[in-house]
């Protein structure tokens, strides 16, 4: 693509002239004395930090043409050849009625716009003959069966929240927001694209200057055993030994140093999620509305992402929709309990960090999400829907997503090389495994208890004992209330997630990325 000939080009120029010459004979280095073996390195150092700047304004460059993805959808016509044209994905179900008639694709637009992200996916947007402008994000290098099954559950569970008189009554429905999946192949698919929202990233980019991330990460990890030598680094295994060393009151006191770090946006009003909530309403009136409708769906969907173990839950994969203040999450990938395997495990089962309580202020986030949490899980048990939510469950044990079995395979693999040291290690999470935990979530099996089942088959942790106790120590700790209770009511599990969620020394050992402190 375009990016790697820019790269291709700048490398070649960097390397041309002089400094080649000097530097590579025959394809080797060739100092003569160590005035010149310096002066090569530094040559070196300086070309790889020129190329490094480059290529991080590259990945930063969005927009492209049509031309630089297919010539095909760039030549297309759908106006003179309107019997061939190509259907508008997902357009049969939308606003989940069916449609006698489906409209057609028109023309592409031929600007693309690429995102940021690991996978750098790209935004396409089409006219239609229906007279509507539809985007979206082309995705390669997932299964999205797995986002599209997910999406069918949400599609489920709003149903039931519409279909139950006292949910309904709360318009909880409204806060479990669902978008189209149209996979094309185990690598390659279709997103509908959510028009009008933000992410959160982008709201404390728009509100917060300066260094205040840096800072409360420097922060946090001053108070770390395992994270002080290795802020820069940001190594795996350093955050491997802060959670063996780690005690309920240093993990906390780390947290909030990372929260001084950030006055005065940590808090209340000041937060960016609030400041964007303010800037919607026009008067105070819609503000109240505004706010009541992010803390609803803030809950109803963490109850419906918790439930498929959904992780990965950084800034950048929740969006706020700017007409009423709700919330979206998006990129579905790392769903039953992938967090908890990953090098550094997510350990909270949902995201309900300061910021997303803060619009509350000075009342209590906290217990109205408990309220509308509870009131969703109880809804989900109830036995007119909890039967077709197990039978949805149960599909992604029978036919498992491409994404699990690797992960599957890739455990087994790094356990057999690890064998002598790690012969009390548990099962791999397989999708049978992975389908049980998501049931005993949807039944009210204990939080703590099902997190430390997935923790226990993450084979990073448990080649070391003292990390895998630390967590361990953790979860206890954050949730004495009812850990002797095997299952818990509706209201009780809605407790122990928002505790969980919200402690502050779980939420310390979590990787950078997740930004935990906002």
């Amino acid at each position: 693509g375009p990016s790697r000939s820019m790269r291709s080009s700048f490398l070649g120029k960097e390397f041309n002239g002089d400094s080649k010459e000097e530097l590579v004979r025959g394809g080797k280095l060739v100092p003569k004395t160590i005035s010149d073996l310096k002066s090569a390195k530094d040559c070196v150092e300086a070309i790889l930090e020129k190329l490094k700047q480059r290529m991080n304004n590259d990945r930063n460059v969005s927009d492209s043409t049509l031309r630089d993805v297919s010539t095909y959808l760039l030549k297309y016509d759908g106006s003179n050849n309107y019997d061939t044209a190509l259907d508008v994905p997902l357009a049969a179900w939308e606003n989940d009625t069916l449609k006698c008639s489906v409209p057609k694709i028109l023309v592409f637009d031929p600007c693309v716009v690429y995102l940021s992200s690991m996978r750098r996916p790209c935004k396409i947007k089409t006219r239609c003959s229906d007279g509507a402008e539809r985007s979206f994000l082309v995705k390669g290098g997932e299964d999205l069966r797995n986002d599209e099954r997910i999406e069918h559950i949400f599609s489920a569970m709003r149903s039931a929240l519409l279909s139950a008189s006292k949910t309904r009554q709360k318009k909880l429905h409204t806060g479990v927001r669902t978008y189209g999946v149209f996979p094309l192949s185990p690598r390659v698919g279709l997103v509908e694209w959510i028009d009008g929202a933000e992410t959160l990233s982008a709201v404390v980019e728009r509100f917060i200057k300066g260094k205040a991330q840096e800072n409360a990460h420097r922060a946090r990890c001053a108070h770390l055993e395992g994270l002080k030598e290795n802020y820069g680094i940001q190594k795996i295994s350093a955050y491997l030994v802060a959670m063996s060393h780690i005690t309920p009151e240093s993990g906390a006191n780390a947290f909030f140093k990372a929260q001084e770090a950030l006055q005065p946006f940590a808090f209340g009003r000041k937060t960016p999620l609030s400041q964007y909530l303010i800037a919607l309403a026009p008067q105070s009136e819609a503000f109240v509305s505004i706010r009541n409708n992010c803390i609803k769906s803030v809950a109803s969907s963490s109850a419906c992402t918790y439930i498929v173990g959904l992780g990965d839950r950084h800034q950048g994969n929740i969006m706020v929709d700017s007409s009423d203040g709700t919330i979206a999450h998006i990129d579905l990938g790392a769903s039953f309990g992938y967090g908890t395997t990953l090098p550094v495990p997510e350990i909270i089962p949902i995201r309900l960090t300061p910021q997303l309580t803060s619009p509350y202020a000075p009342l209590d986030g906290r217990s109205h999400a408990k309220r509308y949490l509870g009131d969703t899980l109880e809804t989900f048990r109830d036995r007119k829907y909890v039967s077709t939510l197990l039978a949805m469950l149960d599909v992604f044990a029978t036919d498992p997503v491409l994404d699990w079995i690797q992960a599957s395979e890739k455990f087994n693999r790094i356990s057999n090389e690890n064998s002598e040291t790690n012969d009390d290690i548990q099962s791999s999470l397989t999708p049978e495994l992975r389908v049980k935990i998501a049931r005993d979530k949807l039944l009210g099996h204990h939080p703590a208890a099902l997190i430390t089942k997935e923790i226990e088959c993450n084979s990073y942790v448990t080649r070391n004992r003292n990390s895998l106790n630390g967590i361990k120590r953790l979860l206890t700790n954050a949730n004495r209330q009812y850990e002797h209770q095997s299952k818990l009511s509706p209201i009780e599990q809605a407790e122990v997630l928002i505790d969980l969620a919200s402690d502050p020394a779980l939420l310390s050992v979590h990787y950078v990325g997740l930004e935990p402190w906002w």
